[in-house]
């Protein structure tokens, strides 16, 4: 049975409420590989640093490769009743390999870990919550299931080489993204074929779940939405820090990544296109901000912000439908 590290600070036992409003590991057990990936570095750099031995340093590697491989083949269990997935991972450690586990803690606090393994566990969902119902990264979508989907007009059809093949990408962004391979985002995209004529490079946003291709959950409102309005709107807006918003969300997608100081109207819409695409939201952002849209693929050239275009035709059935109450858009 786990034991609380504060416990000795009580002379009777505690309240099982107290132990379960305490508790984090029925939540955070989902990070146990981040937090023993963060652990093993921590452990690396004590030992670089003279702070452990080097034996204590390679039996705490091997004992959390131990852990590790227990969990993955059930031989071991995450223990319910422990404080958090910290708790377990290092009392865990420490039953298997003595006071050397201890040491683990060394120059480290439980804020550092929870900051680290968030970070981690981040990054490493972000490529996987596009098959997932309900993630770390959804605020609001829509739940489609096997019974209830749009069939042949879903988003899985639409984007993918065995469907409407819609969702193709240039040469052009494919280097965009393959020029940024430290950044998680750049995953997102495979090479397809139907065997036919759409052979090419795809957005794997909408890959179906359980291998129904029409079953994808569309993420109306994302977290990393959020975070990108926000910066948007302090740069525009003045007094709040743009940046901030910014550094706090490429922390989550590119690795080993620094800090900015400032960022401009272009960094944010780069950002956006980044995280965004293949969610409808590229050509607004870039007309929004009265800039033109560049399509390799429209022989007319750049379509500016005011283009007529920008806006679509009001169908004549509507327009005859209010009895010349609408009036159709300008330039149709």
């Amino acid at each position: 049975m786990a034991e609380q590290l504060w416990k000795g600070r009580f002379s009777k036992a505690v309240d099982s409420r107290v132990n379960d409003f305490n508790s984090s590991i029925r939540f955070d057990q989902r990070m146990i590989a981040q937090d023993m990936r963060g652990s093993g570095v921590h452990a690396a750099m004590l030992a670089k640093q003279g702070i452990i031995s080097e034996k204590d340093c390679e039996d705490i590697l091997n004992g959390l490769a131990s852990i590790a491989d227990d969990l993955a083949a059930g031989r071991l269990e995450i223990d319910p009743n422990a404080e958090d997935v910290h708790t377990f991972v290092e009392q865990t450690l420490t039953a298997r390999i003595g006071d050397a586990g201890k040491r683990l803690h060394t120059g480290r606090s439980r804020n550092d870990q929870v900051a680290l393994d968030m970070k981690l566990y981040t990054r490493d969902e972000y490529e996987t919550v596009w098959t997932k119902v309900g993630s770390s990264e959804s605020i609001f979508e829509f739940l489609i299931t096997s019974l209830y989907n749009a069939q042949r007009n879903s988003l899985g059809f639409y984007t993918h080489a065995e469907g409407y093949a819609e969702a193709g990408i240039t040469e052009g962004f494919k280097t965009f993204l393959q020029e940024r391979p430290e950044d998680v985002r750049s995953t997102l995209i495979a090479e397809e074929s139907d065997g036919g004529d759409n052979e090419g490079w795809y957005i794997q946003k909408y890959p179906g779940r359980d291998g129904e291709i029409y079953v994808n959950n569309p993420k109306v409102i994302r977290l990393s939405e959020v975070y990108l309005i926000a910066a948007e709107a302090a740069l525009k807006a003045g007094g709040a820090d743009p940046a901030s918003y910014i550094n706090d969300l490429r922390k989550q997608r590119i690795a080993d990544y620094e800090d900015v100081a400032s960022v401009t109207i272009d960094d944010i819409l780069t950002e956006r296109r980044l995280e965004l695409y293949g969610e409808g939201h590229n050509a607004w952002d870039t007309w929004r901000n009265k800039k033109a849209v560049t399509n390799a693929q429209v022989p007319a050239g750049p379509i500016n912000y005011d283009d007529y275009r920008t806006v679509m035709p009001i169908p004549v059935s509507e327009i005859n439908v209010s009895n010349g109450k609408l009036k159709q858009n300008e330039g149709y």
